[in-house]
């Protein structure tokens, strides 16, 4: 038996069991088993329409904790602003977009199409540059899901914390490569 993970961009999901696969047409059967409060989908709904590429495929073990917990992992990535979506001059204001800060911007867009919560992770604040940063990245077009806050479902599940969880988080003061380009192109 195969598991699946429907989502949408409102953050919803619905966990559906999938019963066969047609690669010719792209196509999958299959029957929604759980689902998030808000969802479209509703529990016990057979269809044989779902495209292939709308299904994130996941293990039992990882269907049984959505069953479990009632609670499906959105993948996250937090991103910094000065100096990784932007350079940092003269603070509040904002920098220039140099194209290591493009470069980041394109990879943000690029995982909010795969479906993950992009969340801005910085250390400003409201009356203190967040509404430029903001404005910055609706300007760009740089998609922002929250802002310095942790995913709701996940503070229901875990409890708020200072911490931003996320699975990938992009800052320029972070080593490898990333950071490395980050710092050494300013």
């Amino acid at each position: 038996m195969k598991y699946g993970v429907l989502t949408n961009k409102s953050r919803n999901w619905a966990l559906m069991k999938v019963y066969s696969i047609n690669k010719l047409n792209g196509r999958a059967i299959g029957e929604i088993i759980a689902v998030s409060n808000e969802s479209p989908w509703c529990v016990g709904e057979v269809h044989d329409y779902w495209a292939l590429k709308q299904i994130k495929f996941i293990s039992e073990k990882q269907a049984g904790e959505i069953m479990k917990h009632n609670h499906y992992q959105f993948p996250k990535l937090a991103v910094d602003f000065d100096g990784t979506l932007f350079s940092c001059e003269n603070f509040p204001k904002v920098g220039k977009q140099k194209w290591i800060h493009k470069l980041i911007a394109n990879y943000v867009r690029h995982k909010h199409r795969q479906g993950w919560a992009i969340i801005l992770n910085t250390m400003r604040e409201p009356g203190k540059g967040l509404e430029q940063a903001k404005e910055a990245c609706e300007k760009f077009k740089i998609p922002i899901d929250l802002y310095n806050e942790n995913y709701q479902p996940d503070i229901n599940k875990w409890g708020d914390s200072r911490k931003i969880g996320t699975q990938l988080s992009i800052d320029d003061t972070q080593v490898g490569l990333i950071g490395w380009l980050l710092r050494r192109f300013r």
